[in-house]
């Protein structure tokens, strides 16, 4: 067998092995996310999207300074 023959079978036998490999670990990538958010995911189907609400400013008081949050949490980091 010449050496480009044998480069192509083992570039043939590398894609189908990578290819069913691939299946595998998408399978498994895909089956595992429930497993790893799934305290996310009861949370969201308990409480549904009004669990994560944004706080309403009371009325008469102002509205928070964007940039003086922005310091704080860069003067904190």
């Amino acid at each position: 067998m010449t050496g480009s023959q044998s480069i192509k079978r083992w570039y043939g036998v590398h894609k189908w092995t990578s290819l069913i490999c691939t299946a595998f670990m998408l399978l498994l990538c895909i089956t595992g996310l429930p497993l790893v958010f799934h305290h996310e995911i009861e949370e969201w189907l308990e409480h549904g999207d009004d669990h994560h609400a944004i706080a309403a400013v009371a009325p008469g008081e102002a509205s928070p300074d964007l940039d003086r949050m922005l310091a704080k949490a860069l003067e904190r980091h």
